[in-house]
């Protein structure tokens, strides 16, 4: 801020000024009733004007020091309205105020964009991985029209399928998803002479259907943390194209149908996921 900027700010408050100081120096001078010296007069005058270009002088200097330093303020995000100058009077409070419920108020809209952003994102991830799961093998399974020549010629790998004649309550298609995934890792990561166990038990309070395999199974570090978003663990890092979003997908949308997915494993001797369909009430079988 120039002084010449600054000057044309307070001209109000200069004007104002300049004409009390004529009027009251016009008081003193030619009014006979008002027993005061000229030079007092003059003096008083002359006292007042240097007193009121000092305080201008230091409001100009506290004005411009604040302006330079909110603008070497590192403008990067909205975290620098924090770092704004302490108000000097209620009016720079009523700004200051005004600028933190907007501030308030662009945080929560931005939360929201970035939410809207993060399901976009999620949903195409599970268009994506839909897309790149071998789905020939998943298909069969949920139809349940698997031969024994199918199940034979299935990448090597022998099928054995029991008591999948069981209703559950949930959606068709997501839940042919859920287990797309579930399949598809058990078909990644057993040999071509595995066997994959496909089951159902019917219990009390749920009904739970079992994909168990006799492949390299999960390491204890990491069975924790298998439907972590993008984790992949050893055996991601032994297969490289692994992305580690099935199982984080999966359990999501488990989630959100009232189903959940539990994983038990040992290292080298396989693993089996279990999904489990909660009864709605006691009436349904």
């Amino acid at each position: 801020m120039s002084l010449r900027e600054y000057l044309k700010d307070r001209r109000n408050l200069i004007a104002f000024f300049t004409i009390l100081m004529v009027f009251i120096g016009g008081m003193t001078l030619f009014d006979s009733s008002i027993r005061m010296l000229k030079s007092n007069a003059e003096y008083l005058i002359t006292v007042s004007f240097l007193l009121f270009i000092i305080y201008l002088a230091i409001d100009y200097s506290l004005i411009r020091f604040n302006m330079n330093k909110i603008r070497n303020i590192p403008k990067e995000g909205l975290e620098w309205i924090h770092s704004l100058p302490c108000p000097r009077n209620y009016e720079q409070k009523f700004y200051l105020d005004v600028i933190n419920n907007l501030y308030e108020s662009a945080n929560i809209q931005i939360e929201r964009l970035v939410n809207n952003n993060n399901e976009s994102v999620e949903f195409l991830t599970t268009w994506v991985h839909e897309i790149k799961t071998p789905i020939a093998a998943s298909k069969l399974i949920i139809e349940n029209n698997l031969s024994s020549e199918n199940e034979k010629a299935l990448y090597g790998i022998e099928m054995e399928i029991e008591n999948l004649d069981v209703e559950v309550d949930t959606d068709y298609k997501w839940l042919e998803f859920i287990i797309k995934q579930i399949l598809d890792n058990a078909i990644k990561y057993t040999p071509k002479d595995g066997i994959i166990n496909i089951y159902t038990k019917v219990q009390e309070k749920e009904k739970v259907l079992y994909i168990k395999d006799n492949g390299i199974g999960i390491k204890k570090e990491d069975i924790g943390r298998v439907f972590e978003k993008s984790f992949t663990g050893y055996n991601g890092r032994v297969k490289r194209h692994s992305t580690g979003m099935g199982l984080y997908i999966s359990q999501k949308l488990a989630g959100k149908l009232g189903h959940y997915i539990a994983i038990e494993s040992e290292y080298e001797r396989g693993a089996e996921v279990s999904i489990h369909f909660p009864k709605l009430n006691k009436y349904i079988s």
